[in-house]
């Protein structure tokens, strides 16, 4: 029902649209004043350079300018490009963070930088677009079609950001911005006021006859990412609740979580471009990113609900098995707790490269070098108080609700029982260095030939450092003057009767009372087999020459290429072997490491041939049919090729545990694609266009699940491997145009739309017999927006939908709608004020559990995973260009 609404109300915009611009045309084309030139600005003016971009593609493309990204600034790059037909962003704390394009996960897209690929954190290869402040970046191209110039990784596209080159400009530029940020859910802590900083500034000039330029940008963040969860915690585990001989899925336990947390981020880039004549271009340029978190968090926790001494006194069980509400008592005084934890996060980036290119007429050689690095730290401290107090009783609702008869607001009735630390460093590193020759061939079907080469060597290193500290109990409970008083003024209040408040401590405060401070640094065994060093190594080849002709009064041109590309991957880590104990006193099953290790690795290589065919025709000077062919792969994430594994035991079953490891041997998912694209440009700011796209995946990344027995002991073992592959299909609609045919001041307003349809038949196993759709995957992607701008003000307010899609480890993430508004007023040609508000309507994260149990698989309502909320957030800013 929704798709067909949205769809009515597309099409039903576009025929006004059309409709009011066909009856005048020709009469506007005939009168065009001055003064219309120069309305045409800001923001229109960027849809129409981004139009242009498009229109002139050899390949299908669809863009985002300068002036699209600066003139409403956004959080993040993310913001803008989700603005784009088919592309989707997944918020993370309220902000923008990934991308996927078509309906398809991240990790099956690929995002260079000026055409380089840029190392990561993050434990695949999908760079972190909330990393790059929206005024770093002049520019973006989404490429949905490739061409063999185009270094391979994208199997739904590839996102390309630019960066500023100082001699593109044709003046000297000076500018900075300021802005406040306002967060509601951060103006509710205790002590915060809920305001954050932001501030960038850029300088642009050209020198010696304009042959020199330099570019410099820096931009600055801080603010707050308070968030609010509720956790469900189910698992396949199941019991037989009301007798009816069926396994009922209930939760293993329900979860309370608040954050309070700092963000800080700083960027800057610069460019130094040198062109002493037409025959020579000398580029060189970085990037680099630096963001320091510190989240604090408190946790509410109640665990054993399905657990053998656990009495159910009521339940309510569903006609899919789900028990959505019960009351339960003798919930074992352990299995409930009091949380406290401490997350410090520091993550630098950075990308250099040099460019040079020459040409003599007929010949163009460019040559690039580059270096990208990321290092991450991470401390990662979790303290866990347990109930003193026996005969533990909840009554619980899956909607958040709970009631129980513990007291969570008294500290002293509960005592320090385990201290866990982390700290896993991670370092990328990756060298490329290209080298591409173009020949001119003349006026023939052919017009020039292109080949080159490209080489890159990756390396990334992750350290997990881990240890576990637990204290005998203290029967006479905790000095009530560690407690703090609970930092919410109100709690999760949209869920329903859910705890007030709860007893909250300083977690540093609390390490160094009863532990004497954070454990010093060292790897045991099972630290040293789960960390890994994957190194890749690949060399690529292509030829692709670009071609024009004529068929009758049909103009067409287009590119044919192919590319090769070789790929050795070393992987490494060690084994260890080990023995599972029962502690004495609790009772519950450990690891026991012995102190010998080997080394262990792993080396693979494969090739990929990739073709790739594009064919525009020019039906009419404002009519345009694109075709393309071609084989695309996207690479494994880079964690997934490690060596690594790691073990864990079941603390209700001795014989049996849990285990997990990478996959050197994984090859990359590969897919052979088709698309089609109608595009009728009906004016200089208008577009309509209807796409269509295929995708044949011949290999994706699934998991594998086995058992796998050491020492008497089960493991329950999974690991990424090639799985089956599947067909993707999907419709395109794009409408962007202003309102034409009316009166002043409605003439000014316009309209930006687009829906993306999609349909898969690959699915990935996430246990033993149930499947989802592919990471990422949603059915139904649209975009509507309503902008004005008649030069001096300009407003927009974006609607951003994105049906259901699978969150690896969480489950199915719900329909998701997102309403955002922002305007800017000029009040001179050097001075603007800018408002924007993010999330509108304070929509949540809402996430159901994938189960596989006795008596009902797949995905129901009735077993919510969480529910996260981070609030609206306001910004007030001004810009300044001198």
């Amino acid at each position: 029902m929704f798709k067909k609404k949205l769809l009515s109300a597309f099409i039903c915009a576009s025929t006004v649209s059309i409709a009011g611009h066909s009856n005048i045309s020709f009469a506007q084309d005939d009168a065009v004043t001055e003064e219309e030139i120069l309305i045409v600005s800001g923001y229109r003016s960027s849809i129409r350079a981004a139009i242009d971009i498009k229109r002139e593609a050899s390949n299908i493309v669809d863009s985002l300018s300068s002036e699209d990204i600066g003139e409403l600034p956004d959080l993040s790059i993310a913001e803008s490009l989700e603005r784009i037909t088919g592309l989707a962003a997944d918020r993370d704390r309220g902000n923008s963070s990934q991308i996927s394009i078509r309906g398809l996960g991240p990790q099956l897209g690929l995002t260079i930088v000026n055409g380089r690929e840029m190392t990561t954190a993050a434990p695949d290869r999908d760079v972190r677009f909330d990393q790059f402040p929206s005024e770093l970046i002049d520019g973006a191209d989404v490429y949905k079609s490739p061409i063999a110039s185009i270094i391979e990784g994208g199997v739904s596209g590839t996102i390309n950001l630019k960066t500023v080159r100082p001699l593109d400009k044709d003046k000297r530029i000076a500018k900075i911005n300021v802005k406040g940020i306002y967060s509601e859910l951060e103006s509710e802590l205790d002590g915060a006021d809920g305001f954050g900083t932001r501030i960038s500034g850029a300088y642009i000039d050209q020198f010696m006859n304009d042959t020199f330029g330099i570019a410099i940008g820096y931009a600055y963040r801080d603010q707050g990412t308070a968030t609010q969860r509720y956790i469900n915690g189910g698992s396949d585990d199941n019991k037989d609740f009301d007798g009816d001989g069926n396994g009922d899925f209930a939760p293993g336990g329900i979860v309370y979580r608040l954050t309070d947390g700092q963000d800080e981020r700083h960027g800057v880039y610069f460019d130094l471009q040198w062109r002493p004549n037409d025959s020579l271009d000398i580029n060189i340029d970085g990037i680099y990113t630096d963001r320091e978190g510190l989240d604090q968090r408190s946790f509410l926790q109640f665990f054993g609900l399905r657990s053998g001494a656990a009495n159910i006194d009521s339940a309510t069980i569903t006609s899919d098995g789900s028990v959505v509400a019960a009351s339960e008592t003798n919930i074992g005084a352990n299995n409930q707790s009091i949380q406290g934890q401490y997350l410090q996060q520091n993550d630098t980036s950075f990308l250099i490269g040099g460019n040079v290119a020459w040409n003599n007429g007929k010949w163009t050689v460019i040559g690039d070098l580059a270096f990208s690095e990321t290092e991450r730290e991470r401390t990662n401290i979790l303290t866990t108080f347990r109930n003193l107090t026996g005969g533990v009783e909840v009554d619980w609702e899956n909607n958040g609700d709970i009631s129980t008869n513990v007291p969570i607001t008294d500290s002293t009735n509960y005592w320090p029982w385990r201290l866990d630390y982390f700290r896993d460093p991670r370092k990328d590193e990756l060298t490329e260095f290209s080298l591409d020759f173009e020949r001119e061939l003349g006026n023939g079907f052919f017009n020039n030939v292109q080949f080159g080469l490209r080489w890159i060597d990756r390396t990334k290193e992750n350290t997990r450092d881990r240890d576990r500290n637990q204290l005998a109990r203290n029967t006479s409970g905790t000095d009530a003057s560690f407690a703090r008083d609970f930092p919410y003024a109100s709690y999760l209040t949209d869920l329903g009767q859910v705890p007030e408040e709860w007893f909250t401590f300083d977690v540093m405060e609390v390490v160094d009372a009863f532990w004497g401070g954070a454990p010093s640094d060292g790897l045991d065994v099972n630290d040293q087999q789960a960390s890994f060093e994957v190194s890749e190594e690949r060399t690529s080849l292509y030829i692709q020459t670009d071609f024009s002709s004529s068929m009758g009064s049909v103009d067409y041109s287009g590119n044919i290429g192919i590319r090769y590309i070789e790929t050795e991957v070393d992987s490494s880590s060690v084994r260890g072997d080990f023995t599972v104990e029962t502690d004495s006193e609790t009772g519950e099953p450990t690891l026991v490491f012995g102190s010998d290790v080997v080394d262990y690795a792993v080396q693979h290589s494969y090739t990929n041939v990739l073709p790739s065919l594009n064919i525009n025709f020019e039906l009419q000077n404002d009519l345009f049919l694109r075709t393309a062919l071609a084989k695309v792969i996207a690479r494994a994430p880079i964690d997934s090729l490690s060596a690594n594994r790691s073990f864990s035991a079941n603390a209700e079953d001795p014989s049996r545990g849990r285990g997990s490891g990478g996959n050197p041997t994984l090859d990359p998912f590969k897919a052979t694609q088709a698309d089609l694209s109608l595009e009728w440009y009906f004016s200089e700011e208008s577009l309509l266009a209807l796409a269509l796209f295929y995708k044949d995946i011949d290999t994706f990344i699934s998991t594998d699940f086995r058992t796998e027995v050491i020492n008497d002991v089960a493991f329950d073992v999974t690991q990424p491997v090639n799985g089956q592959g599947g067909e993707i299909s999907g419709l395109e609609f794009t409408l962007q145009t202003p309102f034409y045919g009316l009166s002043k001041p409605f003439d000014n307003f316009g309209i930006n739309a687009n829906l993306t349809l999609t349909d898969s038949s690959a699915e990935v196993e996430i246990n033993d017999n149930y499947s989802v759709d592919l990471p990422g995957f949603s059915d139904t992607v649209a975009n509507l927006a309503l902008y004005y701008d008649n030069g001096k003000f300009n407003s927009r307010l974006a609607y951003r939908y994105r049906s259901e899609f699978y969150r690896p480890a969480f489950g199915i993430n719900r329909d998701a709608e997102f309403l955002d508004f922002s305007m800017a007023y000029k009040i001179s040609n050097a001075l603007k004020v800018n408002f924007q508000v993010l999330n509108l309507t304070d929509e949540p994260i809402d996430i159901v559990r994938v189960v596989n149990d006795v008596n009902a698989t797949g995905v129901s309502d009735n077993r919510r995973a969480f529910v996260e909320y981070s609030g609206v957030k306001y910004f007030l800013g001004v810009s300044y260009t001198f």
